[in-house]
């Protein structure tokens, strides 16, 4: 959506509807407007599939009495998921004509699972971002000619559990490790005073938030390693399309579907979820291997380039819509 809204002026084919209003607040929810959408035979119907939004199972059931094609795009599983609210969104999903996912690696884990009698068309996105304001900015990525620099890029909220990199900070086999942060949010004011705290302020290096790619790149081109120690997403793809190697959780499940782009010891390093002394083990063991940087380098870029951009993203939802057609 990011792709669509970046835009100051709307596209001639735009409907807006109102806003999400609470029926039963953080239970049910109802969007104006929704049920106003036209639709005619020949349509497909793509929603962005959540139990709670009750205006948009309506518009399900009412597009699949016209006759149109139906698809459901959400997550198999996320960092958020609970186990009701899962079960209950398999069951909705029943509802459509065909399944899109966020990454293919959830098409084999639902395929194994709640899906292995599933005969319908299921695809998915691989989601990722906008990759070409990155390829313009973008430096060529040789470890050996980049400082021993780490960037965390992302809100600084709870769940990013940035102030392990902080703490990583004091260990003494990271003297003159620096951490670049591109980011804001409640967090921020309590990791400064950790820094402080630490005696590491001087190694950490605070950006702001900010949207701005040139900005970024600025920072990301002097950058050795992308490090987040929580639950990562889009910002994983964001760091690999800048060529950086990633260090991150290990919990498939506690992270964004995102994760599937990272492969341990092709792209980064992976470290044992909420351990501090493995994070430091693995930072340390990685950040003067220029060899090991490169090759791990090439990979991320290679796979945010090839498979996780909003092109391939397009692409992927084309065919499905084509398929669709077909009666495929």
């Amino acid at each position: 959506m990011g792709a669509l809204t970046q835009h100051s002026k709307p596209f001639n084919w735009e409907r807006p509807v109102g806003l999400m209003q609470p029926i039963i607040p953080g239970v049910i929810e109802w969007q104006p407007g929704v049920m106003k959408i036209r639709m005619q035979r020949g349509d497909t119907l793509i929603v962005c599939g959540g139990p709670r939004t009750v205006s948009t199972l309506t518009l399900l059931v009412k597009a699949r009495l016209r006759g149109i094609k139906t698809v459901w795009f959400g997550h198999y599983w996320s960092s958020t998921s609970k186990s009701h609210r899962f079960y209950v969104r398999m069951m909705l999903m029943k509802l459509v004509h065909a399944v899109l996912f966020y990454t293919d690696q959830e098409i084999d884990e639902y395929r194994a699972g709640f899906g292995h009698n599933d005969r319908r068309p299921i695809s998915a996105v691989n989601n990722g971002i906008n990759v070409d304001p990155i390829i313009s900015v973008r430096n060529p990525y040789r470890a050996e000619g980049r400082p021993r620099d780490m960037l965390l890029i992302g809100r600084l909220q709870a769940k990013c559990q940035a102030e392990m990199v902080i703490n990583a900070l004091a260990d003494s086999r990271l003297a003159g490790v620096r951490l670049h942060i591109v980011g804001d949010g409640p967090a921020r004011a309590d990791l400064e005073v950790l820094a402080r705290k630490l005696g590491v302020e001087d190694a950490v290096i605070w950006h702001g938030g900010t949207s701005d790619e040139n900005v970024i790149a600025k920072v990301a081109n002097q950058c050795r390693i992308f490090v987040f120690p929580g639950a990562v997403g889009l910002s994983l793809i964001h760091a690999m399309a800048y060529g950086l190697p990633a260090v991150i959780n290990d919990d498939r499940w506690g992270n964004g579907p995102e994760i599937t782009a990272f492969s341990a010891n092709s792209t980064g390093a992976a470290f044992a979820k909420d351990d501090s002394a493995d994070l430091v083990d693995k930072i340390a063991a990685i950040i003067d291997d220029t060899g090991l940087l490169n090759r791990w380098s090439e990979e991320a870029r290679r796979r945010a380039d090839e498979l996780y951009n909003t092109q391939g993203m397009t692409d992927r939802v084309l065919a499905l819509i084509d398929r669709l057609g077909d009666g495929r």
